[in-house]
This record gives structure tokens, C-alpha cells and sequence, in this order.
């Protein structure tokens, strides 16, 4: 996968930590994320986190190894991304 760095995001969710925990976490990152200047940039970082918010409702808890969660939009040629 290739993307913009300041576009991307990374949850890790270590085993002892609630999903609730991270969700809310993101939940003001979303919030915190309203202040980038760059519109294109704020709208690409907002997608990956309400991505992320999505994917960490699948999960009733971490596990008993935790979670890695990467999202963003990523390259697909020809200056085109997708959410991932």
C-alpha cells in the first residue's frame, strides 16, 4: 500500500484495553481532526478515522494479542486514492 503519510492512521490496541476506550479516543481525534487546514487532507484524515471507528465495532474485545488497525487512502493510480 502506498499513501500520504499525514493521511494515514494506525490503532493499536493492546490486549488489556477496551474497544470502548480506543472508539472514544478516535471519537475526539475526529473532532481534533476538524482543525487541519488543508481540505483535502482534514476530509482524508476524518475518513480514516470514522473507517477505523467502523472497523473497531466488529470487535467485542482486543483478544489476548491486542489489535493493529491501518487505515487511509491510499494510492491507486493515475492521482487517484481509495479508503481503505
Amino acid at each position: 500500500m502506498k499513501g500520504f503519510g499525514t493521511e494515514l492512521v494506525t490503532v493499536i490496541i493492546p490486549p488489556d484495553r477496551q474497544i470502548s476506550d480506543a472508539r472514544s479516543l478516535l471519537q475526539n481525534e475526529h473532532g481534533q481532526a476538524a482543525n487541519i487546514k488543508s481540505k483535502s487532507t482534514r476530509k482524508n484524515v476524518q475518513g480514516a478515522i470514522e473507517s477505523a471507528i467502523s472497523s473497531l465495532s466488529r470487535f467485542k474485545n482486543a483478544g489476548e494479542r491486542g489489535i493493529a488497525l491501518f487505515t487511509g487512502a491510499i494510492i491507486v493510480g493515475n492521482n487517484k486514492t481509495r479508503q481503505t
